[in-house]
């Protein structure tokens, strides 16, 4: 329907919105926050991904995936210490005018960029496909599944990180800025060892349950794991998916970042009202174990 450019830039204004909604302090603007930052996500995300695709020759994609992420370190390393930070000493909205301020200097140099439309991709002069026949399409194609699957576990296991970990470092006494640290530690590994290494690690930190320190780190030496996977977890959907087909299965792919917020959550909703956190570690660990197995019909040449 629209060129990819007015894609990206009505992300980023819905970035700019939801800062300003979370300045409200209110229910209403939590609300209307978390769907504008999903619609932005999900825009960025898909253009951003076909530009690659579009600049960048598949042999190169092994350099520019974990050098994409490098350029992204530093914000995720500061990003949760800071806004906390903000927050306790200058206020609520500050940390959400950082974000504003970001998300403004990114739509400025985006349009200094002036990054040319792909043909193929160009906006519409017939009316649009069906967009769930593209579903159909991404499952039907082996290596786009097990291209999707890698980054979907991946994801899974950062959307625990993200939340959990932080909660038990605030139950056991640690405080809210050593949760915040821990959080903004484990994003500034950038290498390890992928699924193996972080499943056991993340069991571990069940089983040491009762040492808080000792299961920060442990966890912070999973992200040692799942870093890598950030680097390299999108390159095998990138090399596998068609010329012809990018934008719409690009649009399917993007779905493992949503699915991974919402499914571990709602089984870690039933595993809490049974047990403590340390269930959510035994069952993210055991998942990503689950997904070492499956990453090993990952063909070699991708």
């Amino acid at each position: 329907r629209f060129r990819r450019r007015w894609v990206y830039t009505a992300g980023v204004v819905m970035m700019m919105a939801s800062a300003a909604c979370l300045t409200t302090f209110t229910l209403t603007g939590q609300i209307a926050a978390m769907l504008l930052r999903a619609l932005a996500a999900a825009s960025l995300n898909i253009a951003l991904s076909l530009y690659v695709l579009d600049y960048i020759r598949k042999r190169d994609l092994v350099r520019s995936e974990p050098l994409k992420l490098l350029a992204s370190a530093l914000s995720w390393t500061l990003g949760p210490s800071l806004g906390v930070y903000l927050y306790r000493e200058i206020g609520h909205g500050s940390a959400e005018m950082l974000s504003m301020a970001a998300s403004v200097a990114l739509l400025i140099y985006f349009w200094y960029l002036r990054i040319n439309e792909n043909p193929a991709v160009a906006a519409a002069t017939k009316p649009a496909p069906n967009p769930f026949k593209s579903i159909g399409r991404f499952i039907a194609q082996p290596r786009l599944r097990l291209g999707w699957f890698i980054p979907f576990s991946r994801s899974c296991w950062w959307s625990m990180f993200f939340v959990y970990p932080q909660i038990y470092m605030v139950q056991s006494g640690k405080g809210e800025l050593a949760a915040a640290i821990v959080l903004s530690a484990g994003n500034a590994v950038l290498f390890g060892v992928a699924f193996i290494g972080g499943g056991c690690l993340t069991i571990s930190a069940g089983i040491a349950y009762d040492w808080p320190w000792v299961v920060a780190g442990l966890l912070l030496a999973g992200a040692l794991n799942a870093m890598v996977l950030d680097g390299l977890g999108n390159i095998p959907f990138l090399r596998a998916v068609r010329p012809l087909e990018r934008p719409q299965m690009a649009t399917v792919f993007r779905t493992y970042i949503d699915l991974s917020d919402l499914l571990p959550a709602a089984l870690y909703s039933v595993l809490l009202s049974f047990f403590d956190i340390r269930a959510v570690f035994f069952a993210c660990g055991a998942w990503m174990l689950v997904s070492a197995w499956v990453a090993r019909y990952l063909p070699r040449r991708m």
